[in-house]
């Protein structure tokens, strides 16, 4: 006896009505879309953060300098007053 095999039939999938596929394609750009302007903004306030960073230490060597100007120039006043 000959074994007998069955075959199944492939799903086909019922064509959609052409509004619901613009809608379909419009949500799926406007998901991309949010989620490209989601790393960006996390890209540009990383980079922020560390301008920031950066700002303040620079800031913090700027003002010891000039206490040292300042520093210097009592010393000097001294010295003349001397």
């Amino acid at each position: 006896m000959e074994p007998t095999t069955t075959t199944r039939k492939t799903r086909v999938r019922k064509p959609s009505a052409p509004h619901i596929v613009a809608l379909k394609a419009a949500v799926t750009n406007a998901l991309k879309q949010e989620w490209l302007l989601q790393k960006e903004k996390e890209r540009l306030e990383k980079a922020i953060a560390v301008q920031t960073s950066k700002i303040g230490w620079l800031n913090a060597k700027t003002r010891e300098a000039w206490l040292g100007v300042h520093e210097r120039s009592a010393d000097c006043a001294n010295a003349h007053l001397a």
